[in-house]
């Protein structure tokens, strides 16, 4: 679809052909669009009609352009971290066509698989 075939500043993108990714953008973009429902409080068919249900067909359009302004957004940055655990930035939040926007969430949250913390096991007493 569109959202697949466009590239935004020449980023790499993630790669839906397998049903696993498909299956992480779907629950993606249910969770998100649940937050951004959550946080300019219209509800949840709004604004999934807004932001393209179902996954197949997400919109291109911008939470900037749907209406979420700074303010909303600094919370909706807080609440994707906790509940989806991806750091994206609100510039990203504000301005990345929805379609898009999932790709990044779902990347994020691998890179944070990627670099999280490992703690080694404990010394052995000597």
């Amino acid at each position: 679809g569109e959202c697949r075939e466009r590239r935004m500043n020449g980023a790499k993108r993630l790669r839906t052909s397998s049903p696993a990714a498909a299956s992480e953008l779907s629950t993606i973009q249910i969770a998100l669009v649940d937050l951004v429902a959550l946080s300019t409080g219209r509800s949840e068919s709004d604004v999934a009609v807004a932001l393209g249900m179902p996954p197949s067909v997400a919109s291109s359009t911008t939470l900037l352009e749907f209406g979420v302004t700074s303010a909303v957004c600094a919370g909706l940055r807080s609440r994707v971290f906790k509940q989806l655990e991806a750091e994206v930035t609100s510039f990203e939040l504000l301005t990345t066509p929805f379609c898009d926007l999932l790709q990044l969430i779902a990347e994020a949250r691998k890179q944070d698989v990627l670099l999280g913390a490992a703690i080694p096991p404990a010394a052995a007493p000597v």
